[in-house]
């Protein structure tokens, strides 16, 4: 079962990828190639990153005919306030640039041919080894799946009902468990049935369907899909995440960097700073220092 990296980016994140980037050349297996997909107007700020490790893809190359990316700026002329990305869908339908990054996660059989699918964000840094081995168990693949988390949370709440309407079965709160993750692994030939699932309970190109829906989460769809539409005996199921994740921590307080590097475990392989959190470029590299002499 060959392996691949996918990282769907854009150009605010450009320097957090770049680090990444450096920590896959690092850590990732050789035989594991890293994708980058970003937008074609943005291409040339990621260009220099291809290589024999690594492919920047267009975005544009991967989204059916019809999606177009709106022209504007990336930050506003007097506040320097970043502005979000918006998309035009075929039927005019106006799509984020946060739900067009899940759309390419789950076009990833348009991005590249290996059977095992690796997602990880652009705004993690791995710190210890990686390779396809540890997302194999037999014939079956690791996969997020964290129960009863998310329960109470009204974000869990908005995706299922669209995922379940998607998926064409009974729209729930919660299906049950969480996920959600950083660094997730999926199947290509799951992946497959879930877009013909998708195209065949709406009617519609799938990625039409999803950018159509006024919210998404990629990653419930497949979870769900998986766990009520067509269980299958292909995922090793798994609470673990592989990634410390700053979610729940407030690291600009006093403290919170401390208690967030002390809650490094050993099967953390990588750490994820959010590219949202409000932290300088050297707090950023401080914290990824004492998590590193920790790894």
């Amino acid at each position: 079962m060959s392996a691949a990296i996918i990282t769907p980016t854009y150009r605010n994140d450009l320097a957090i990828v770049r680090a990444l980037c450096a920590s896959v050349d690092r850590f990732v297996a050789a035989d594991i190639h890293h994708h980058l997909v970003v937008p074609r107007g943005q291409y040339r700020l990621f260009a220099d990153l291809n290589g024999p490790r690594r492919t920047v893809t267009p975005i544009e190359a991967v989204l059916p005919r019809g999606f177009v990316k709106l022209p504007l700026p990336a930050r506003l002329p007097f506040s320097g306030r970043a502005v979000r990305e918006w998309w035009m869908a075929p039927g005019r339908w106006r799509v984020s640039g946060w739900i067009i990054q899940q759309i390419v996660k789950l076009s990833a059989d348009r991005v590249c041919d290996a059977d095992l699918l690796l997602f990880i964000d652009s705004d993690v840094r791995l710190l210890r080894p990686l390779d396809a081995a540890r997302f194999r168990h037999g014939d079956a693949i690791r996969f997020v799946h964290k129960p009863g988390l998310g329960a109470d949370q009204p974000a869990q709440a908005a995706w299922g009902r669209v995922v379940g309407r998607l998926l064409g079965i009974a729209p729930r709160d919660y299906y049950g468990a969480d996920y959600v993750g950083n660094i997730v692994s999926w199947r290509r030939d799951t992946m497959l049935r879930l877009q013909a699932r998708i195209a065949q309970v709406t009617g519609l190109a799938w990625q039409v369907a999803v950018a159509r829906a006024p919210l998404f989460s990629e990653y419930m769809a497949y979870g769900v899909f998986i766990d009520h539409v067509e269980p299958d005996a292909g995922h090793a199921r798994t609470p673990e995440s592989l990634t410390l994740n700053s979610w729940n921590y407030a690291l600009s307080q006093a403290g919170e960097a401390a208690r967030f590097v002390a809650d490094w475990q050993p099967h953390h392989i990588g750490v994820l700073l959010q590219s949202t959190e409000r932290l300088s470029p050297d707090t950023r590299e401080r914290i990824i220092a004492a998590l590193a002499a920790r790894a």
